[in-house]
């Protein structure tokens, strides 16, 4: 029993380690067989894709991303709370300006259209009931101003009368005192030298008496003739008569004097009435003038009332157009149940049907403008410059398969704060309504064409760093060659250094040879150097 349990055991440990002997030998012989290949491929050349360099004119071409819009959309919204009773389009429907496509309620707007109707009449109606008091009073009022300032008028030609009547007045009596001044200034000088030649003839009478006298004595004692004692006495009865004759003058003269005195009197006391009866004069008649520009003014202040009921024409003018204000809104609000097309397009979004209430500016259908459509994109800024207007550019859609051209319309004149980048807006006609506003598109736009003596495709550059190399095949073999790169766009760049047209290139796109290594070239027709 101990010799079979012993032979069940060793059995499967000699059959177990004989497997592993046979796997170990198949693994060394594989790694060996692997090794020789290894080897082979190692030494066999690479193979390869190339390029052949030649020149090439490259233009630089922006790829954008954009979005297809309308120029024009209309979002047909209600402008207050109303139901909806027709909606006469759907989604893809064409449209013509002025086409009605929703309908509203317009019990309410008809109402407010009513109502504010009957206010601008009412309006109108007290504004014309003001206007007929405001005329009879402006009339009675300005009829009354005017006979007022007739009398007031009157009364200062009147007052100006009584100043310059009392001024001849006054101007008389002063005179008839200035004459009576002098005729008593000639009386008093007539009654001196009347008592001048008074004194004169009583001085003679005087002399000739004592001549007389002395006569009479001489006479009597027998020293003069009688005749000398007749002509003494004659002589003193001249002078006698000389002396009457004087104080008869000086008696006249004094009476003058007197007479004069009187008048001159008479004359101051008439001036003295003239003085009191002006001023009595023209005190009357100025408070005559006062009284009449009284009566002016308040016939004047009463033109307040005129003031007062302009006031209220213009605020009743004011009311008027107030309500007539209302009633073109009650109108427009009319019109605004009827929402119809501004322009020719089609129907893009239909919001509501019949029967739904809507609130003020819920939109209920939008029209798009199709005849013409914008492409809008992000421009670099850098690559702005360079653009200029009615610039051709290609686009396509996705989904269709065509190419389309735009013209460039707009650019805007600030970029966008998130992006940092331009919005361009290029033009493309759609006569036939193939694109639709909302779609993706794919625009190419080229830009500076440069002449490019060499120019290899794209994949046959490799950066490093700050390195930019081409492998040349050169006698069957990759030689490492460092270039400049230049002007470029998605299929060729332009490059200077040792590489002339006609070199082939590999392209690295896909492996990359090591300096020196031996390749071949790959079935395929190479690729040429083209734009």
């Amino acid at each position: 029993m101990k010799s079979k349990a012993l032979l069940y055991t060793i059995v499967p440990l000699v059959a177990i380690g004989g497997l592993v002997g046979w796997r170990y030998a198949t693994k060394v012989g594989e790694e060996s067989k692997l090794k020789t290949e290894q080897k082979a491929r190692a030494s066999a050349p690479m193979l390869v894709q190339t390029a052949t360099a030649a020149p090439a004119t490259i233009e630089d071409e922006l790829e954008l991303v954009g979005t297809i819009e309308s120029p024009y959309v209309s979002k047909l919204a209600a402008k207050s709370a109303a139901r909806v009773v027709s909606v006469d389009a759907r989604e893809g429907d064409p449209v013509r300006p002025g086409q009605v496509l929703v309908r509203l309620d317009d019990s309410d707007a008809r109402g407010a259209v009513l109502s504010a109707q009957s206010q601008l009449a009412e309006a109108k109606s007290r504004l014309a009931q003001a206007q007929i008091v405001q005329a009879s009073t402006t009339v009675g009022v300005n009829a009354q101003v005017r006979k007022d300032n007739a009398g007031l008028a009157s009364t200062r030609a009147d007052a100006d009368q009584v100043k310059a009547s009392a001024a001849s007045q006054l101007a008389t009596s002063q005179a008839a005192v200035s004459d009576a001044e002098a005729k008593l200034g000639v009386a008093e000088a007539q009654e001196t030298s009347a008592k001048a030649d008074l004194a004169t003839a009583q001085a003679n009478q005087q002399n000739a008496d004592q001549k007389a006298r002395r006569m009479d004595d001489l006479y009597k004692q027998g020293f003069a003739a009688p005749q000398d004692v007749d002509d003494a006495r004659t002589a003193l009865s001249v002078q006698n008569a000389n002396v009457k004759a004087a104080q008869s003058k000086v008696a006249a003269a004094q009476a003058s004097v007197r007479s004069a005195q009187a008048t001159l009197n008479s004359a101051k006391s008439q001036l003295t009435i003239t003085n009191n009866k002006i001023k009595s004069d023209i005190a009357a008649a100025n408070a005559r003038v006062e009284q009449a520009h009284a009566t002016a003014e308040s016939s004047t202040a009463n033109t307040s009332q005129i003031k007062a009921y302009s006031s209220n024409i213009a605020a009743l003018q004011a009311a008027v157009s107030a309500a007539e204000g209302q009633l073109r809104q009650a109108q427009a609000h009319l019109t605004d149940v009827s929402l119809s097309a501004q322009f020719e397009g089609a129907v893009t979004q239909r919001a509501a049907d019949p029967g739904s209430v809507v609130n003020p500016g819920t939109v209920l259908m939008t029209v798009q403008y199709l005849k013409w459509l914008y492409v809008t994109v992000q421009v670099p800024t850098g690559a702005v410059p360079g653009m200029v207007a009615g610039q051709e550019a290609e686009f396509t859609v996705e989904g269709i398969d065509t190419k389309f051209k735009a013209k460039l319309a707009q650019v805007s004149a600030a970029a966008d704060p998130s992006s940092r980048q331009i919005l361009a807006r290029f033009k493309v006609e759609n006569p036939d309504g193939v694109l639709r506003p909302g779609s993706f598109a794919r625009l190419h736009l080229k830009q500076n064409a440069v002449e490019a003596p060499v120019a290899v495709p794209v994949d046959a550059v490799e950066h490093s760093g700050d390195k930019s190399v081409v492998y040349k095949i050169v006698d069957g073999k990759a030689k490492t060659v460092v270039v400049k790169t230049g002007a470029e766009n998605r299929q060729v760049v332009q490059v200077t250094g040792d590489i002339q047209p006609g070199d082939k290139v590999v392209l690295v796109s896909v492996r990359t040879p090591r300096d020196g290594q031996a390749v071949k070239e790959d079935d395929k027709k190479p690729k040429a150097a083209k734009p």
